[in-house]
């Protein structure tokens, strides 16, 4: 029932609150999955895995602890 991630728009995104997205932030995750509905943008609370982090299993295993902390 707890999700951490989603798979959307060609990318990986990971969860975040207040308690964890500016360090998410400073490590350059981001943009934040959304959508536009009545011309306003939405941004939901999931951010885009940096590309770099595909290649590095120990590193991604890390910030996805994070999002589920």
């Amino acid at each position: 029932g707890l999700m951490i991630g989603i798979l959307a728009d060609g990318g990986l995104f990971l969860r975040v609150d207040a308690g964890n997205r500016s360090a998410f932030e400073r490590a350059r995750f981001g943009p934040a999955l959304g959508y536009t509905r009545q011309g306003r943008r939405i941004d939901l609370a999931y951010l885009r895995v940096p590309e770099r982090l595909i290649d590095e299993p120990a590193e991604f295993l890390d910030w996805t602890r994070r999002a589920f902390e």
